[in-house]
């Protein structure tokens, strides 16, 4: 019986699952400040159909999550707890194993989203204490676009029934009568893409053959040093908050549109993206943010192409 679903991406697979939970009116959901926004509609559109309350983690003054006011916030009415494990606005990363921990004995469902960090570090299921993890092929993995994968325990998948039933997850076994799969099959849908199965077990493959500690320190020095190298810019201020960092770096540039920015740099052949604050409403609001310029290295970029970026700013600093 497998624990693991593979689906068209991870915020199907979360919004399959979340929404498949039975909540009712008084059930409290418990997420963090740097949910992403797919993860956060889905607790909104959950709680306006079940009468269940949303709220969130108190931050640090640093962003992550504060754990002793977690602890202080569980009681036998939470029934959810939802982690975004590395936001996509930021190198911040929240401390998914002691929240975890501290969620030992208790009988609330802990959701895990790794779609920023599989692939970047090193994630058990076992070590976060997680019931359900969703994760991406696209971003660090490096895999196709357009799947993705869900682990679900095996005891919570066989207690759920599904919202979205096709003749993958369930067999029609009488004129008003179906049998659901063991295991987490039951998440998945019939039709599917072999290929960009095919083509995630490929990356899975060569992530776990090639991609140990060496890579994981290698994204971390050279994430460090691209803060460094931008904190040295006038009129760039990083904008990464956190203890350990990811290799997700955002930034702002004083009298440059982000996705102008982005646009400038692109045609330079410098790519970067833009985290709008809708991506991550809560934690871009209390920090004022409309937007974040991001520069995701991984452990194939060189320190040239890092101070590329940096020369590249300098020069279009200059013409403000």
């Amino acid at each position: 019986e497998s624990e693991v679903a593979i689906d068209t991406n991870s915020s199907r697979s979360w919004q399959l699952i979340f929404q498949s939970l039975p909540l009712v009116p008084g059930d409290r959901i418990l997420t963090c400040t740097t949910s992403y926004t797919s993860n956060y509609l889905g607790f909104i559109a959950a709680a306006e159909r079940t009468g269940a309350t949303i709220e969130t983690i108190p931050a640090l003054e640093n962003g992550i999550a504060n754990v002793d006011c977690f602890k202080e916030l569980m009681d036998q009415r939470v029934k959810v707890v939802a982690v975004t494990h590395m936001p996509t606005n930021s190198g911040l990363i929240q401390p998914v194993e002691s929240i975890g921990a501290a969620m030992k004995g208790s009988d609330a469902i802990y959701m895990v989203d790794t779609t920023q960090s599989i692939g970047q570090v090193q994630v058990n299921v076992n070590n976060l204490n997680c019931d359900v993890l969703v994760g991406t092929s696209r971003k660090y993995l490096r895999g196709p676009r357009g799947v993705g994968f869900a682990y679900v325990r095996r005891s919570l998948a066989e207690s759920i029934r599904p919202i979205l039933l096709d003749s993958q997850g369930a067999k029609w076994t009488g004129e008003n009568s179906l049998k659901m799969q063991d295991g987490a099959i039951r998440f998945e849908t019939g039709e599917n893409h072999p290929a960009l199965r095919l083509g995630l077990l490929a990356a899975m493959d060569y992530h776990n053959r090639f991609c140990g500690p060496e890579t994981q320190g290698r994204i971390r020095h050279l994430a460090e040093t691209i803060r460094l190298m931008l904190a040295e810019l006038p009129g760039v201020t990083v904008r990464d908050r956190g203890e350990e960092k990811s290799g997700i770096v955002t930034f702002t540039v004083t009298g440059w549109n982000n996705y102008k920015l982005r646009d400038t740099l692109i045609k330079k052949k410098i790519n970067i993206s833009v985290s709008p604050a809708d991506f991550t409403l809560l934690d871009m609001k209390s920090q004022g943010l409309e937007s974040v310029a991001r520069a995701s290295v991984h452990y194939y970029n060189t320190e040239n192409e890092l101070m590329q970026l940096c020369d590249t700013l300098r020069d279009l600093l200059r013409l403000v």
